[in-house]
C-alpha cells in the first residue's frame, strides 16, 4: 500500500505541476477562450494574472484527494473529514481577512489557505499511517 501511495501522489502532483506551468507560462492565451467577446476582453489581463495564482495552489490543492484516499483505505474516513473542516476553516477565516483588503489579497489568500490544508492532511495521513502500520507489525 505505501509503494502505491508514493506512486499516486508522485504522479498526481507531477501532472498537475505540469499542468500549473503551461497555465504560467501562457495565462493570456489560457484566459483567451474565456475573454473572447467585447464584453470579457477588457479583463484578460486580470484573469490572467489571477490565473497565475490558482496555477500556483493546484499542486498544494491535489494533496486533498490523494491523502483523502489513503486515509480511507487506512480505515480512517473519519480523519479526512476532519482535514477538510480544519482546512476550510483556515480558507474562511484567510479569506475574511483578505477581504478587507483587495481582490488580489484573496487569491493570495486561496494559496495560503492551501498550503495550510495540504500541510494539515500530509502530516495527518502521515501520522495515521504510522499508526496503523505500528498495529499491524504489533497486533497486542
Amino acid at each position: 500500500m505505501s509503494a502505491a501511495f508514493r506512486y499516486s501522489v508522485k504522479a498526481g502532483i507531477l501532472s498537475v505541476m505540469a499542468l500549473s506551468l503551461v497555465l504560467m507560462a501562457f495565462p493570456e492565451q489560457a484566459m483567451a477562450a474565456f475573454t473572447y467577446s467585447d464584453g470579457t476582453a477588457a479583463y484578460r489581463s486580470e484573469m490572467a494574472s489571477a490565473l497565475v495564482v490558482l496555477a500556483l495552489y493546484a499542486p498544494l490543492y491535489s494533496f486533498n484527494p490523494l491523502c483523502s484516499g489513503y486515509l480511507q483505505a487506512l480505515g480512517h474516513p473519519e480523519m479526512s473529514v476532519v482535514c477538510a473542516v480544519l482546512r476550510n476553516a483556515v480558507l474562511i477565516l484567510f479569506f475574511y481577512m483578505a477581504g478587507q483588503i483587495s481582490f488580489q489579497a484573496i487569491l493570495w489568500a486561496l494559496f495560503f489557505g492551501h498550503a495550510v490544508g495540504a500541510a494539515i492532511i500530509l502530516l495527518t495521513t502521515l501520522r495515521v499511517r504510522r499508526r496503523v502500520f505500528e498495529k499491524l507489525a504489533d497486533p497486542v
